[in-house]
């Protein structure tokens, strides 16, 4: 786009979308502690895995998803599930597991224990190459942890800000970071009561921290927190989205390069805060030994983008001094047109100033990174 003078513009778009479903292996990890009984949480727990989570994870018989269910509590006590990775074929294995009379809430609150179990489960998930996806309900602050020898140390019922309730969270978190195939996972703490939102929310932040993909979710309405859990994990949306412009040898950064970063609704572009995106250059030699400018654009902090809302780069250019010579050298011709659908959506023929137009090529390269 002609600025003014011998600056141009130049646009970079990407839209948000959300991508084709693809295969998931889902392990869900269900607190069983003494607790989900005082709370009623027990029969609701049940009731989301067979009547919400398996009819949607596994709705036909060409589903290519698997799930597995596992619980914990505290070392030693009975009455805990492991109903191994089931298909479509063989989900009754899961269900009738979790509504099984001995499948009960008993014992204290081990979150370690319960990341050592979902770690074995994945490490079994390891033959399949579905997106693995650990959905792990608790609903009370941990109190107990183990040590290198498996022996379990801790309290039943720590407040949520307790030296105790930190302790075993952070040996949790710690256990995590060391593993095979859980580090490797995306996992979801769903946090069934406020009374463990604190520790919950902690140990996704900690997980993300070390850059593992980890988030929390208030499952106080249970269904309604799996339900969105679900609709992402099972049609994935792009995050941690980056552009990469390699310019050519015929254009420079303008002296003032005024660096733009916008969101597009329906045609209209709206600035995005600074804080939302980041900026860098780097000098760089392109392969036929000139020296060139790569502009690297980090959008939203690694979040996702939003559907259906586009995101634009833009910056002024100017003709590179080897561009004016080859412009001379050619008698005042240019050596290429532009590409069809290069003009900034939305303008009218009228005003292209690229598509199908005699010029320079402005860009080496253009890379989008997801």
């Amino acid at each position: 786009e002609n600025v003014q003078g011998q600056d141009y513009t130049l646009n970079l778009d990407v839209t948000g979308k959300r991508g084709e479903k693809v295969g998931v292996d889902v392990l869900l990890v269900l607190d069983k502690s003494g607790s989900m009984n005082n709370y009623g949480l027990m029969t609701p727990m049940k009731e989301c895995v067979t009547k919400t989570i398996l009819p949607q994870i596994l709705p036909d018989k060409n589903s290519v998803n698997r799930v597995s269910a596992i619980s914990f509590s505290s070392k030693d006590f009975s009455g805990d599930i492991n109903t191994g990775w089931q298909n479509y074929d063989s989900r009754w294995k899961v269900s009738s597991e979790v509504d099984s009379e001995g499948f009960k809430a008993n014992g204290g609150t081990n979150w370690e224990l319960a990341m050592k179990k979902a770690e074995d489960s994945l490490k079994n998930a390891s033959d399949s190459q579905n997106k693995k996806v650990v959905i792990f309900l608790s609903d009370g602050a941990p109190g107990y942890y183990l040590d290198e020898s498996g022996d379990e140390y801790g309290v039943s019922n720590p407040t949520p800000n307790s030296d105790a309730a930190s302790t075993a969270r952070t040996q949790a978190v710690n256990y995590v970071k060391e593993t095979t195939y859980l580090k490797k996972a995306s996992i979801y703490s769903v946090y069934l009561t406020q009374n463990t939102s604190t520790n919950m929310v902690a140990f996704a932040n900690e997980l993300r921290a070390a850059d593992i993909d980890a988030n929390s979710a208030n499952g106080t309405n249970m269904d309604a927190a799996i339900q969105e859990i679900l609709k992402k994990i099972t049609t994935p949306v792009y995050k941690k989205v980056s552009i990469e412009d390699v310019l050519s040898e015929y254009v420079v950064l303008a002296d003032e390069p005024n660096y733009k970063v916008q969101t597009v609704i329906n045609g209209n572009p709206t600035d995005l805060g600074e804080n939302s995106y980041t900026i860098t250059t780097q000098l760089i030699h392109l392969a036929n030994g000139k020296q060139s400018t790569k502009i690297i654009v980090g959008l939203l902090n690694g979040g996702e983008l939003k559907e259906n809302v586009t995101y634009r780069l833009s910056f002024h250019v100017k003709p590179s001094e080897f561009a004016i010579s080859e412009y001379a050298r050619l008698n005042g011709e240019y050596p290429h047109r532009g590409d069809e659908e290069t003009d900034t959506p939305g303008k009218d023929s009228s005003q292209y100033t690229s598509s199908g137009k005699p010029g320079f090529y402005s860009n080496d390269s253009a890379t989008l990174h997801y």
